[in-house]
């Protein structure tokens, strides 16, 4: 409507809006608005989302134990990540979950010493995951 000279900014005013004398002949109907619209062939476009590669987990081949946590802790970081709201990810990247199922810690305070479990996540989640890692184990 500012290109079209229907309304214009009084800069010396507080830069406030004020409709132009062509303004107020369309607002009282003496005139009717000349609006261009442009028509655009649309074209096909295929959108490329980046993905995160999947990470594969890297266990010994003798101990398929770990790689059963391993997908129990996803399975919880999952259902944490859906009561928060969050993406999964930034609950607890897959990284983080193989060294959990690796060292399997039965404390919050060793479950704070894996690398990428801050203080927050520990504090957190730490119960969550202490107490699925104890479960695990007894059966």
């Amino acid at each position: 409507m500012i290109h079209l000279g229907y309304v214009e900014i009084v800069y010396n005013e507080g830069s406030r809006l004020q409709v132009t004398e062509a303004g107020r002949r369309v607002l009282y109907g003496k005139e009717k608005a000349q609006l261009v619209v442009i028509m655009e062939e649309m074209k096909a476009v295929k959108t490329v989302t980046a993905r995160t590669p999947k990470v594969t987990p890297v266990f010994s081949k003798n101990d398929k134990s770990d790689e059963a946590l391993f997908e129990v802790l996803r399975v919880l970081r999952k259902q944490l990540a859906d009561q928060y709201g969050l993406r999964p990810y930034i609950v607890m990247s897959d990284k983080t979950l193989q060294l959990i199922a690796q060292e399997r810690p039965q404390s919050i305070e060793a479950f704070g010493e894996i690398s990428g479990v801050a203080s927050y996540k520990q504090a957190k989640y730490g119960k969550e995951f202490i107490s699925t890692i104890k479960k695990f184990i007894e059966e």
